[in-house]
């Protein structure tokens, strides 16, 4: 499915989410960040090295495969919050912007870590992107999701 390669934290920023404020969909979300000495900054984030499918769309097969990842994503960002883990994003020092304004972004779990750009493609939820062309391959999330027993039969 391609290679992601997250910023190494030497070459990046973090910041610790404060607050998830929406989840715009599968690849993009608005949150609070705590930038330190008591201030904050509300963000738009793009989720980086992760496409998934389009939520707003003619396309009805894309349509329920990209509500389906924007459902994924926040399931997994309100257990986050619920469970009382810390929410990191980390940037790259250069480029940290996407080229519509949002923060490139890289979500990370608790004190082990977990990416959830990672497991958004692992468990069917998104393609690896690097920034070229982006895949359109339904039935390749369709079939991952299969092999893991979360795609409905609907």
């Amino acid at each position: 499915m391609g290679t992601m390669i997250p910023p190494s934290r030497k070459s990046c920023y973090n910041f610790r989410v404060v607050k998830i404020n929406k989840v715009v969909d599968g690849d993009t979300i608005d949150v609070t960040l705590d930038l330190g000495f008591s201030l904050t900054k509300k963000e738009r984030v793009r989720i980086a090295g992760v496409d998934t499918p389009e939520k707003r769309t003619r396309d009805k097969e894309e349509k329920i495969l990209g509500i389906d990842a924007t459902n994924w994503m926040k399931e997994k960002l309100t257990e986050t919050i619920k469970g009382d883990e810390e929410l990191t994003i980390r940037t790259e020092l250069k480029g940290g912007m996407g080229k519509y304004g949002r923060l490139l972004g890289w979500l990370y779990v608790g004190e082990d870590n977990v990416s959830l750009n990672e497991k958004m493609i692992e468990e069917g939820y998104a393609w690896s992107y690097d920034g070229g062309t982006k895949k359109k391959d339904f039935e390749e999330l369709r079939e991952i999701r299969r092999s893991n027993g979360t795609l409905d039969a609907g």
